[in-house]
């Protein structure tokens, strides 16, 4: 179904969208239904997008963000809770790789700290 609605624009704006219209063969008020149902798909997701960010740094609550946008937060707590979960293993393996690479590991493991040698040397002595 759809309703008919009046609207006021201004002149040259109207120019611009018959001589758009006129170009692409497809009347003003075809085209001007295309337009207005883009911006407002683009607006919807740039507000989803804001919405899902405020959520991801605790400005807003989950319940908060289910009433805003419904079902769909489930999935944002999804996505967040498994971000969060990589985040912990990347910073596990950076944390390990620094421990590896440090100064104080590296000596540890040197032929000047091996213990082992010292032991099996007095044994065979």
């Amino acid at each position: 179904m759809t309703i008919q609605i009046n609207i006021r624009i201004d002149e040259h704006l109207l120019e611009e969208i018959d001589a758009l219209s006129h170009m692409l063969h497809v009347p003003r008020s075809e085209w001007l239904r295309m337009r207005l149902a883009e911006v407002v798909k683009d607006n919807i997701l740039k507000y989803r997008e804001t919405l899902s960010l405020e959520y991801s740094i605790d400005h807003i609550s989950y319940e908060e963000l289910h009433t805003l946008i419904g079902k769909d937060a489930e999935k944002v707590k999804s996505i967040q809770e498994m971000a969060k979960k990589g985040t912990k293993e990347i910073e596990k393996k950076e944390l390990l790789k620094m421990q590896v690479h440090s100064n104080a590991y590296q000596d540890w493991l040197s032929a000047e700290n091996d213990i082992y040698d010292e032991v099996f040397n007095d044994e065979s002595a």
